[in-house]
């Protein structure tokens, strides 16, 4: 008869010696108030003469990279948990505490206001006036603490509001480009966006009744612009069809800017310029055609008359000029997580 054993059954180990998995954890899309009572305050305006704004930490912390940096450190702002802002208007900066909790801000639009038949009331212009500047000194604090997406929001809006045609009686105001020159640096896309606007969005008038608002290094980047859009262009470069000389024969941009209708040579009229509306080349002379002038990388050519005469039968006239207008991207590139 076979005796028992006596060895005892080794037991492994292994299954005890592993710890358990670790469930990854859920990876927060944004600030969830898990720290309520933790609040920070900014300083807006110059000291002695500032609001204080009391805002949660996490979620200021959470947009902005250089506030996170700030309210954590060693220096002041981390002792205090303060923040000045000197360079923003308290209604700028409310602007960007709408952002901080709802990655958005509110402006108003024409349709918001009762303006109808009062488009040219000083109290509405000065209503636009100050929203403009509100929104430039949003983007140049957002550029300041880093939020990029803020940054291209409010071009975003910027953009709704001076796109072609119109939405907004008057199109763009003027007085924020002084402080934008003067909150920026060569390059900036802010720069950018202002001398593109200067260039192409300003009407002679705009620039006669508010010409404080345009500071030399404006005045320099439109030249640029303009000098590289600029070029020569002969009647004997461009071939149409008889049908097409003829129908830009008979319509012409007059100097009035309203279209008018004659026959052949008698219509033409030293002050005006042809307006070219065929499918193949949507231009005009007023350069307005384009369904959205913001339209990043978009073309378009505007043709100018440097003289008195146009054709003498069939004989071309003196040289044109064509001005290739390219409008810009003014985005800034946002970081992936």
């Amino acid at each position: 008869m076979k005796m028992p054993s006596n060895k005892r059954k080794r037991m492994s180990t292994r299954s005890s010696m592993e710890a358990p998995p670790v469930k990854k954890a859920w990876k927060l899309r944004g600030p969830n108030f898990s720290a309520p009572t933790e609040m920070v305050t900014f300083l807006i305006g110059p000291e002695g003469n500032d609001e204080k704004f009391p805002v949660h930490k996490e979620f200021a912390c959470h947009h902005s990279p250089v506030l996170k940096a700030a309210f954590n450190s060693n220096f002041m702002e981390g002792e205090t948990q303060t923040y000045r802002l000197e360079e923003i208007s308290t209604s700028a900066f409310r602007l960007l505490v709408q952002w901080f909790y709802n990655e958005e801000f509110d402006v108003f639009k024409e349709d918001d206001l009762d303006c109808e038949n009062d488009e040219d009331d000083p109290g509405i212009e000065k209503l636009w006036v100050d929203q403009d500047l509100n929104l430039i000194q949003l983007w140049i604090v957002a550029d300041k603490l880093l939020i990029r997406p803020l940054q291209n929001a409010v071009i975003n809006v910027l953009e709704e509001f001076w796109e072609e045609p119109f939405v907004r009686h008057g199109g763009p105001s003027t007085s924020w480009i002084p402080y934008a020159y003067e909150h920026t640096t060569v390059g900036s896309p802010l720069r950018n966006f202002a001398a593109d606007i200067c260039a192409y969005k300003i009407s002679p008038e705009g620039f006669a009744a508010h010409s404080e608002d345009f500071p030399k290094e404006v005045l320099l980047d439109m030249a640029m612009i303009l000098s590289k859009a600029v070029s020569i262009w002969r009647h004997d470069d461009i071939t149409h069809s008889d049908d097409e000389e003829e129908e830009h024969d008979d319509d012409f941009i007059s100097d009035s800017g309203e279209e008018e209708e004659g026959e052949g040579d008698a219509a033409l009229s030293p002050a005006g310029t042809f307006a070219f509306d065929d499918d193949d080349n949507n231009t005009s002379a007023s350069g307005n055609d384009s369904e959205n002038d913001f339209d990043h990388g978009a073309e378009e050519d505007i043709w100018l008359d440097n003289e008195d005469e146009y054709f003498i039968g069939d004989v071309p006239a003196l040289p044109r000029y064509q001005c290739h207008r390219t409008w810009r991207s003014y985005h800034v590139p946002e970081d992936e997580e």
